[in-house]
């Protein structure tokens, strides 16, 4: 599984819907704020095993006088998901996981937050992907760890410290895939995601950390 691909299925569920309202997993604190986006950012992260770049624009685009917010996942191969939100929320969620032809929007079966005992509660989300007789579904599980600081560009910034399991399944008529991944991210206050720990198949763990913060080009 691509990093730029994996990397937006967090930002979509760290917020999810409840109880018919949608509500932030991770508190909105630990976002970076929309009223800074202005003209468009661009966020630069880099992984510490392969030094592989992935990207992730954040933008408004304004449909006929409604501003929504376009959050866009890519790597040097192009765009592979596309997140839209409205007022905080995101009503729309689109991959170009079964290639560059055609755009797939999700259809999300499960987003529900349950208490665990824990701060935050468990995050559980089901959602599927589905193109021309193939289907790629995915369990996730987000649950809190901690509270921390960790320093970014020479300052000591607060973060929360979360857990999350992947479970998925690529089929067709033809074949079945199955992935499971782990993954700690670490969410600073005011800016958002700046570190990934992702453990896949093989037990290895790529750190991924936010390296830049810039004005969009468009």
């Amino acid at each position: 599984m691509r990093i730029a691909y994996f990397l937006s299925i967090l930002i979509l569920f760290s917020a999810c819907k409840h109880q018919k309202t949608y509500v932030s997993f991770v508190p909105p604190d630990y976002f970076f704020p929309e009223e800074q986006v202005g003209n468009g950012k661009t966020f630069t992260y880099v992984s510490k095993t392969n030094g592989e770049k992935t990207f992730r624009d954040i933008f408004h685009l304004n449909i006929h006088n409604i501003n929504y917010l376009i959050v866009r996942a890519y790597d040097q191969n192009g765009t592979t998901d596309s997140l839209v939100y409205l007022n905080r929320k995101i009503i729309e969620n689109y991959s170009y996981m079964f290639g560059k032809q055609k755009i797939i929007k999700a259809d999300i079966y499960t987003d529900t937050i349950i208490d665990n005992g824990k701060k935050l509660g468990e995050l559980i989300s089901t959602f599927e992907f589905a193109s021309q007789g193939s289907t790629f579904s995915i369990e996730t599980k987000m649950t809190y760890l901690k509270d921390t600081t960790l320093l970014w560009r020479g300052k000591e910034t607060a973060s929360i410290v979360t857990f999350s399991t992947f479970q998925g399944k690529l089929q067709n008529n033809k074949f079945q895939k199955e992935f499971n991944i782990e993954s700690t991210v670490y969410s600073a206050k005011g800016i958002g995601e700046i570190k990934y720990l992702i453990k896949g198949k093989d037990n290895k763990i790529n750190e991924i950390d936010l390296v830049d913060i810039k004005d969009m080009i468009r």
